[in-house]
């Protein structure tokens, strides 16, 4: 089997061999509403603190209920495509443009909903309290 670095490795150099150009991320990001007007120069930043990470097909990302470091990130599909659900059973689909976990931005509580992926996907994670020291948040929220 292979050993964990090389597998750390192969994932490292998928997302090299996927990461979206600058441009693609200010398009991505403005698909968000409350980012939709946002200037250049804080749509620089804004991109600065975006983290492209790439999920497995039937992979996790967030899971209801969760707390602390796991529920401290908003998420913007860049590719693929999400299962959002609830264990009450609400269920839908994400893809492209679409976003997660906007309540990470304002508050603390743990996370109302789960998120798997349905297919390989790419997403733009940004890390909510550099968003909120950023004063980012605050401006366009």
């Amino acid at each position: 089997p292979p050993r964990p670095e090389s597998v750390r490795r192969r994932q490292r150099e998928a997302v090299l061999a996927n990461a979206l150009q600058p441009g693609e991320v200010d398009e991505l990001i403005k698909c968000v509403p409350f980012f939709a007007d946002m200037p250049a120069r804080e749509l620089i930043h804004l991109r600065r603190l975006a983290e492209q990470v790439s999920v497995r097909r039937y992979q996790h990302v967030v899971r209801e209920g969760n707390l602390g470091t796991r529920a401290n990130y908003f998420y913007i599909v860049a590719s693929g495509e999400l299962s959002v659900w609830t264990a009450r059973g609400f269920s839908v689909s994400i893809a492209r443009g679409r976003w997660f976990g906007e309540a990470a931005l304002v508050s603390k509580y743990p996370r109302s909903h789960s998120v798997t992926a349905r297919r390989y996907s790419t997403l733009l994670r940004f890390d909510a309290r550099a968003l909120r020291a950023s004063a980012l948040v605050g401006k366009w929220l």
